[in-house]
């Protein structure tokens, strides 16, 4: 068969125009849908979002006022537990110390007085030896048992033979005193 083409070539560039401008027409409508249905998409996400955020808000506020209480007595026991560490690090165990001092007491010395301030980490011992050797090895004892440092006795402890009045006092060792 033969195909004759009778039509005239500025008609055909015409209608090749006419074509090509139907074909542009034809695609940019589609992107016009195609955006008009993401863009309707889209904004019924964004609406459904927003009732979901408000939702999640309210009941966020919800929790918080119904564990309000819980809250509380949650910072209540936390300050408690904070005083109790603060309290157990001050802490200090005497009984061990006196124990370990009552130990290097040796027989013909009383005590007559003790006295010690931690803060000032200071220890004073008052008291009577029978005589100067036993004050002598009981000043021996306490220097040699890491209970007391820088352990200081006045010359005056030393003047008598018998029935030694002394005075005694130095830094306690508080490493001997930690549980």
């Amino acid at each position: 068969m033969l195909a004759l083409n009778l039509i005239d070539p500025n008609i055909k560039k015409e209608i090749l125009k006419e074509k090509i401008i139907s074909l542009i027409k034809d695609v940019l409508f589609l992107l016009l849908f195609i955006t008009l249905i993401n863009g309707l998409f889209l904004e019924i996400s964004n609406h459904y979002l927003i009732k979901n955020f408000e939702e999640i808000k309210k009941q966020k506020e919800a929790i918080q006022i119904q564990n309000q209480p819980f809250n509380q007595d949650v910072s209540i026991i936390n300050q408690k537990l904070k005083n109790i560490n603060i309290i157990q690090n001050e802490y200090t165990k005497w009984s061990s110390f006196l124990v370990a001092l009552n130990k290097n007491i040796p027989a013909g010395i009383v005590l007559s007085q003790f006295s010690f301030d931690k803060k000032n980490n200071f220890l004073e011992l008052n008291g009577t030896a029978a005589t100067r050797d036993d004050f002598l090895i009981f000043k021996k004892q306490l220097e040699e048992s890491n209970l007391v440092k820088n352990l200081k006795s006045p010359l005056t402890n030393l003047l008598y033979q018998n029935n030694v009045k002394f005075n005694l006092n130095g830094e306690i060792n508080l490493e001997t005193t930690k549980p």
